[in-house]
């Protein structure tokens, strides 16, 4: 049961990291700055912003 436990974590620690560098590049793209005015315009947003991201890797 110990292992199991420490396998989780091990696993927790790299999707927490996969996900606050994802956040992070966000972040550098310019997601804090998003003016919506309303929840759609906010998603479209947020859509173009990780397509972007997407983009930038090719």
């Amino acid at each position: 049961m110990k292992d199991a436990k420490q396998h989780n974590r091990s696993a927790r620690k790299r999707t927490r990291r996969l996900i606050e560098t994802a956040f992070a590049k966000l972040k550098l793209l310019g997601s804090e700055q998003t003016y919506a005015r309303s929840l759609v315009g906010l998603q479209a947003q947020i859509e173009a912003l990780v397509m972007t991201n997407n983009l930038a890797k090719f």
